[in-house]
């Protein structure tokens, strides 16, 4: 409202003071009308004047004052008989702005030009009692017949400013306490992972007790409770640490399609599990290398690709990345884009503006799990890392969203022309695989695509190279990949699924196998091998993992482990662990203990607490290196931190590695393996070496069996057994096929994950056997290996009489 009243003041002011000098200059003109038309204008101008609602001071260019309006009498508490003739400066200015007024007036008529005039500005100004006060002043220069005048328009801004600084004020104590919040929770969450850590970590001793399956299933359950609770308290911790600003950036060059593939890989099985599809498709222009936080990206993705898993119930995820150019400003801008599409529950307009906001879910329900942090998080680390996160949702398409981040160069795009000249033929009715199989060839440079149908296949050209869906529910094949006719017999065969024991795996003219999520580097890997008709190797192929990768616990030889920490619930934790794995433990409860167990002891490794009395792990552990009182012995640090400064401060005390607390066992051992000496384990078991008639070894170890369901909740357990023996089966059958082929090459690979999961299993007999072909078909023993393949299936049917017979199984 203010500034409305100060434009109209000026206008009118300007429009008085306009009619004024052009009055003057045509006074004649005037006189010649009558003497009534002039005195209507001043008597218009005076009523203009005097009823403006700004106060209005007139000044020639001796700074003299022509003219003092009501409002300015008002304003100033001053007469207008009393101001006119004096000096503007010296009676309405401070002194601190005198010399710049008259300075600029001076500046104004010699050169024409002014910095301030005809600009509004804020300043002080002085009233009758000297009193200071903020006011809003515009001056406006006007040439008139008696030389150059100066309009200054002059509001009182005081209440503006106290509204102004109420608002500074109010957002101040909402920033101040944001950052208390910020703070409580920060600490708040780092008090609740301490005794969480001990509850977690005694739990997880728990499991390692002999337990019954009732048991069991409670400590799993709590265990369970405990892990979700562990990550909304990290995640808290983790938006304070950012809202505080503790949580720095590190950047460093790292490749966005490796750590994109990492985590491809770990969400694979899960979705697999739940019947999805997953498929990445890479664009030809994305960029091999860019400078960010390996860490913040990583936990990105992490969030993204975990909410589409757990969104998600039917159909697939796809991930397609990409480079996408701009100009920005006239300056050209390259961002490396990821978007992460799932087929999942779309989300309204009102889901999509609160997505971003703290303690937001997806569902409300209760259908879903965490602590409504994550893509917050998400948001303001790909903000830190100079990018954005955005998202988009339909009904048709599921939701989609878009991690964006600067790319600091772009490398040339490389150019395939040895595939770009192939013709490739698609076998498959699923949209979804089509699209991702097509779009992925485009970026190759093969732009010569065909999809064939059952009634088609039949008039593929010779030689022709076809990549045939293999996924679980796909189109059947439309041949018999064991006894393919004649014109098949020229074909190049591509599978693409998520099962590489398929039928094809027999096919003599199948070549390879790409596995979801359908890679770049495999697809070229597969298109090559089919273009030379090589099949592709082992090595050569991107496998599944096993789908059962528990290891059986294991004694390592008596390390000695120095173990400090004042919490007794910690030490306990920590040192049954330990026990576990048959090492020797040594306890102090501060850094200072610690220094004379050194100083009479020598330790294969210490584990250091870095917050205790008496003296702390810092301290204790720079008077060891300063002291070399245990020189060669690897310090490892344990804190509740998780901040890159206090990590910082571990490795320049002299520690060599640090554990962030809760600590599970599993962590804790692979962690102490990588510092302690080359070690053996006790039960390392011996190469099988006697003939397969064997029977001095038992068929199977039932107490590796019994050590490795204690290990793992009974659900689990009973399902990875009946796996097992599901696999296993079906594996011996393949085996056979295989046989009649001579595909030495697959029967290797199969027996190959025969051996693994059997020796896990305790299925002893049965794992030396598999050991014994592999052998057989690396050494190229042909006789050899149908001797032991014969007797294949009969030790898999004595495996499973035996753990029937044990009550392992029904």
């Amino acid at each position: 409202m203010t500034t409305i009243i100060g434009l109209m003041s000026l206008f009118s002011v300007l429009m008085i003071f306009l009619g004024f000098a052009i009055g003057r200059q045509r006074h004649t003109s005037a006189l010649d009308v009558g003497g009534n038309c002039s005195e209507s204008k001043t008597a218009i101008q005076n009523a203009l004047l005097h009823s403006n609602l700004s106060a209005i001071v007139v000044i020639d260019k001796g700074d003299k004052i022509l003219e003092f309006n009501p409002c300015a009498e008002m304003l100033f508490k001053r007469q207008r008989q009393h101001v006119l003739g004096l000096t503007m400066a010296e009676l309405i200015m401070p002194e601190r702005y005198r010399q710049k007024q008259c300075a600029g007036m001076k500046h104004y008529l010699e050169t024409g030009m002014g910095s301030v005039l005809k600009k509004r500005i804020e300043v002080r100004a002085l009233n009758a009692q000297g009193d200071e006060f903020p006011i809003e002043m515009e001056i406006t220069p006007i040439d008139s017949a008696n030389g150059t005048i100066f309009v200054a328009v002059i509001n009182d801004i005081t209440e503006r400013e106290h509204s102004r600084k109420k608002i500074v004020d109010a957002l101040a104590q909402a920033e101040e306490a944001n950052k208390a919040k910020s703070l409580f929770l920060t600490s708040v969450s780092h008090e609740i992972r301490t005794p969480l850590h001990a509850v977690l970590s005694l739990i997880e001793c728990l499991q390692h007790t002999a337990l019954s399956d009732l048991q069991l299933e409670y400590v799993s359950a709590a265990q369970q409770a405990g892990d979700r609770l562990l990550n909304m308290v990290n995640d808290i911790l983790e938006l304070g640490q950012i809202e505080s600003g503790k949580r720095e950036v590190h950047f460093s060059w790292c490749r966005p399609k490796a750590l994109l593939e990492q985590h491809l890989e770990v969400y694979r099985q899960s979705l697999a599990e739940k019947g999805l599809e997953l498929y990445l498709i890479e664009a030809g222009n994305g960029p091999k290398l860019i400078s960010t936080d390996v860490s913040m990206l990583q936990q990105i993705l992490s969030n993204l690709l975990s909410n589409a898993c757990k969104y998600t119930e039917s159909g697939g995820v796809t991930v397609h990345s990409w480079c996408q150019e701009e100009t920005l400003y006239g300056k050209p801008e390259r961002w490396w884009c990821c978007d992460v599409i799932d087929t999942g529950i779309s989300l309204t307009e009102e889901q999509m503006k609160s997505l971003f906001q703290e303690f937001t879910r997806l569902h409300q329900d209760g259908s879903s799990s965490g602590s409504g942090v994550g893509l917050m998080i998400s948001r303001l680390l790909a903000e830190q890392l100079g990018g954005s996160l955005s998202v988009h949702s339909n009904k048709e398409a599921g939701t989609t969203f878009r991690l964006s981040l600067p790319i600091a160069h772009v490398r040339p795009k490389r150019q395939f022309k040895q595939l770009q000249q192939l013709i490739v033929f698609l076998y498959s009715d699923n949209p979804r695989w089509l699209n991702c199989m097509m779009q992925q060839l485009v970026n190759l440079g093969v732009t010569q695509q065909e999809i064939v149908t059952a009634d088609t296949f039949c008039l593929l050209p010779d030689d022709a190279i076809v990549i045939v869906d293999t996924q679980k529910g796909a189109v059947p094949l439309p041949f018999n990949p064991l006894v393919l006719s004649e014109e098949q017999q020229h074909l190049r065969i591509i599978s693409a699924g998520d099962d590489y024991s398929a039928a094809l795996a027999a096919c003599p003219r199948h070549f390879a196998f790409i596995n979801q999520p359908y890679r770049r580097q495999d697809i070229i890997a597969a298109l090559r091998a089919a273009q030379r008709q090589r099949s592709l190797t082992f090595n050569s192929v991107r496998m599944n993992p096993p789908q059962i990768m528990l290891s059986p616990p294991q004694t390592r030889q008596a390390f000695h482990i120095l173990l400090v920490d004042d919490s007794e619930v910690n030490r306990l934790t920590i040192k049954t662990f330990l026990g576990l794995e048959g090492m020797r433990v040594t306890e102090a409860s501060n850094g200072q203990e610690a220094i004379n167990a050194v100083r009479d002891t020598t330790f294969d490794l210490i584990l250091m607490d870095m917050r205790m009395p008496v003296m702390d792990g810092i301290e204790a552990a720079q008077l060891i290196r300063s002291q070399q009182l245990a020189k060669g012995t690897p310090i490892i640090a344990l804190t509740a931190h998780v901040q890159e400064t206090e990590k910082q401060r571990c490795l320049e005390a002299g520690m060599q590695d640090f554990l962030t607390k809760p600590i599970g066992k599993s962590m804790l051992i692979k962690r102490l393996l990588n510092w302690l000496p080359k070690h053996r384990t006790a039960s390392d078991r011996e190469v099988f070496t006697g003939s397969v008639d064997d029977t001095s070894t038992k068929l199977f170890d039932e107490k590796l069996l019994m050590r490795l369901k204690q290990d793992i909740p009974p659900a689990k357990f009973k399902h990875l057994l009946e796996v097992f023996l599901s696999e296993m089966e079906k594996s011996v059958s393949q085996i056979n096929s295989l046989l009649n082929q001579q595909n030495f090459t697959q029967i290797e690979i199969l027996v190959h994950a025969i051996k693994s999961s059997a020796n896990m299993f305790g299925a002893i007999q049965m794992s030396n056997l598999a050991l014994n072909i592999e052998t057989a078909c690396q050494e190229q023993q042909l006789a050899r290996v149908a001797e032991y393949c014969a007797l294949m299936d009969d030790m898999r049917q004595q495996t499973e009489i035996e753990f029937k017979r044990f009550g392992f199984v029904r």
